[in-house]
C-alpha cells in the first residue's frame, strides 16, 4: 500500500449470515447491474495510516469478544453508498467496538450511525422501494459481529477494493 491508498475498517458478520447477507447483495446488485461487495459495517471509513493501522486493529481485536448486533429496520437512501441498508441499532457493543478501534487508530470518532448496506447503486424512489422489496430477510434480525477486516477501498467500484487483512474478535465476553 501506498501513503495515499484509502482504506476502511469493516466488522464482518460471522456465518451463517456473512453467505446469508452476500446472497442478498448479490442478487440486489445483479438486479441493477451493479458489482456486489462483501457484507460488513464499516467502523472506520478511513484509516489514516494503514501501514502502521495492523498492529493497532490486532490489538483491539484480540481483546473483543464477538458482539450481537440487532440489524432493526430496512432504510434507503439517494446516497450511493447507503441505496439500500440495514440500519442497526445503536448498542453499547457496536458502539464500543467502534470506539476502541477508532482510538487504537488515532482517530477522532465522528457521527456514527452504523448500517449494514446492501446495495451501492445510483436510483430512484421507485427503484429503491422495489429493491426493498427483494431483500427477502425478516426483520429485526439478529447477527454476530465475530471479526474485523482492513480494506482497501481507494475507488468507487468494489471491483478495485481489496482485503488487506481479517482479524478474529478472540477476546473473552464480559460477563459483568
Amino acid at each position: 500500500m501506498t501513503a495515499t491508498t484509502r482504506c476502511s475498517l469493516w466488522a464482518l458478520p460471522a456465518e451463517p449470515d456473512r453467505a446469508l447477507l452476500g446472497a442478498v447483495i448479490e442478487r440486489l446488485s445483479r438486479s441493477v447491474g451493479v458489482r456486489p461487495f462483501a457484507p460488513h459495517l464499516t467502523l472506520v471509513g478511513a484509516v489514516p495510516d494503514p501501514e502502521s493501522a495492523a498492529g493497532a486493529i490486532a490489538a483491539v481485536a484480540t481483546r473483543a469478544a464477538p458482539i450481537p448486533v440487532m440489524l432493526a429496520e430496512v432504510a434507503d437512501s439517494d446516497e450511493h453508498f447507503r441505496c439500500i441498508t440495514l440500519v442497526a441499532r445503536s448498542d453499547p457493543p457496536i458502539m464500543d467496538l467502534r470506539s476502541k478501534c477508532a482510538a487504537a487508530l488515532g482517530v477522532t470518532p465522528g457521527e456514527f450511525r452504523p448500517h449494514l448496506s446492501l446495495l451501492y447503486a445510483d436510483c430512484d424512489p421507485f427503484d429503491r422501494a422495489c429493491q426493498r422489496r427483494r431483500i427477502g430477510l425478516d426483520m429485526p434480525h439478529s447477527t454476530v459481529i465475530d471479526a474485523v477486516s482492513l480494506v482497501r477501498t481507494g475507488g468507487h467500484d468494489p471491483r478495485s477494493w481489496s482485503t488487506e487483512a481479517v482479524w478474529e474478535l478472540c477476546g473473552e465476553p464480559d460477563r459483568s
